[in-house]
């Protein structure tokens, strides 16, 4: 009698080990570039001086 042994294919359960979390750095990395963006759009406005609009207009009504 011979032992048969089953070709198993154990690439397909490689879930299971650890890899890198490429997924997570490039999330990390496009919350960080967004991050800086709208702090840079925030101190820009900040720095903007804004208008103050001093047109009064006098409107007379008839008695």
């Amino acid at each position: 009698m011979e032992d048969d042994k089953p070709d198993i294919n154990l690439k397909k359960f490689r879930k299971h080990e650890k890899t890198f979390p490429w997924s997570l750095i490039r999330k990390l990395v496009i919350a960080i570039i967004l991050g800086a963006v709208l702090f840079y759009l925030y101190k820009t406005l900040e720095q903007k001086p804004k208008k103050i609009n001093d047109t009064e207009l006098e409107i007379e009504f008839p008695d």
